[in-house]
């Protein structure tokens, strides 16, 4: 049976956890045939990197295997044990997120009281502009 305390344990815990390891991506959704919750991380390539993001996901889900006993959720790596569908939570970093940072500030150098600046063009008009 859907459990909304623990969707929203699940739900704050991954956003949690996407917050500490920006790489991370967090699946999860409740399935019906199994009467569980399903969450899935991804990538598992950065994921194996991580022994402590490994040790934190470990202790979390022994956690809620004790609380919840028979109907705790299953964990994996990229739906390696079962397949979430499309309607899925996915919690990650967005994407916008990477816009914006910070641009390389012009080189200002003084000379004999008056400011120079001087302006690496190589960084002007980096975006392509799509019709």
């Amino acid at each position: 049976m859907k459990d909304p305390k623990l969707e929203t344990t699940l739900r704050d815990w991954a956003k949690d956890m996407v917050s500490r390891y920006e790489w991370l991506t967090v699946r999860f959704e409740y399935n019906e045939d199994r009467h569980r919750y399903l969450v899935s991380y991804y990538p598992v390539s950065r994921i194996d990197e991580s022994d402590v993001f490994c040790l934190e996901a470990s202790e979390f889900e022994d956690s809620i295997n004790i609380k919840y006993l028979d109907n705790a959720p299953l964990f994996c790596d990229e739906e390696r044990l079962f397949r979430l569908s499309s309607r899925a939570e996915t919690i990650s970093k967005p994407k916008w997120f990477d816009s914006f940072r910070s641009l390389p500030l012009p080189l200002i150098t003084f000379i004999g009281g008056s400011m120079e600046t001087r302006i690496d063009k190589s960084k002007i008009n980096e975006y392509a502009l799509a019709a």
